[in-house]
């Protein structure tokens, strides 16, 4: 730097944790007297949790929402725009933030709630298929009319050469019958919504670039 000029130095203060933060800048140059230089920042931050009395998990029979109550609280002062959400829903469940942003200025908690909500579960016992029993019947009574005819021909009047052509006719129909007029089948469809058990949703606070996180336990019956 040139006798009596001066230049701009940039400090990037990226803190880990919220708080106050000091540290000292050093210049080595030519000059008799290098004085220190002090710096402080101020980190600040934003906390999720549950206003005071509040709690993190609810249980639900399948089917239900289960909602729970919380709080965005500025630490040392921070102001601005707040993403919020959630993730990790429940099999065949969703959830969601009420509401989906939040502007915080000032030391006063902001409240939103997260829903989670679920599907009741069903299941359908097997069932033979529809019109089974419809095709079955006159199945049965060709057959058996065809038998009769078959045992007509063995044993009714002369060998004749028109009766020695139609017997294996009839028998490959009657053994045709047999085979599409068999026994029937059920169908069973599996149980739907949502299982039984405790899972973790995650509510979510997302402000420039940065994300803060709670896990709600959700219990589903």
């Amino acid at each position: 730097v040139a006798v009596g000029a001066n230049c701009t130095l940039d400090v990037d203060f990226l803190p880990l944790a919220a708080g106050t933060r000091t540290a000292t800048l050093t210049l080595n140059d030519n000059a008799s007297a290098n004085p220190p230089v002090t710096l402080t920042g101020t980190a600040t931050d934003v906390q999720i949790g549950p206003p005071p009395g509040g709690t993190t998990s609810a249980t639900v029979t399948a089917g239900q929402t289960a909602t729970i109550a919380l709080q965005l609280s500025p630490v040392n002062g921070f102001t601005g725009m707040v993403t919020l959400g959630c993730t990790n829903a429940p099999p065949a469940g969703g959830c969601s933030a009420s509401p989906t942003s939040a502007q915080i200025s000032g030391a006063t908690p902001v409240p939103f709630t997260v829903s989670v909500t679920t599907t009741a579960r069903s299941s359908i016992l097997p069932m033979a298929r529809p019109g089974l029993r419809r095709r079955m019947l006159p199945a049965t009574q060709m057959a058996i009319m065809l038998l009769l005819a078959l045992t007509v021909l063995f044993f009714a009047g002369p060998w004749s050469r028109k009766s020695r052509a139609l017997r294996p006719i009839l028998v490959f129909s009657l053994l045709l019958l047999a085979s599409c007029g068999g026994g029937g089948s059920t169908t069973t469809t599996p149980p739907s919504g949502t299982p039984a058990g405790t899972y973790a949703v995650q509510a979510t606070a997302t402000m420039a670039g940065a994300t803060r996180t709670i896990n709600l336990s959700i219990t589903v019956q």
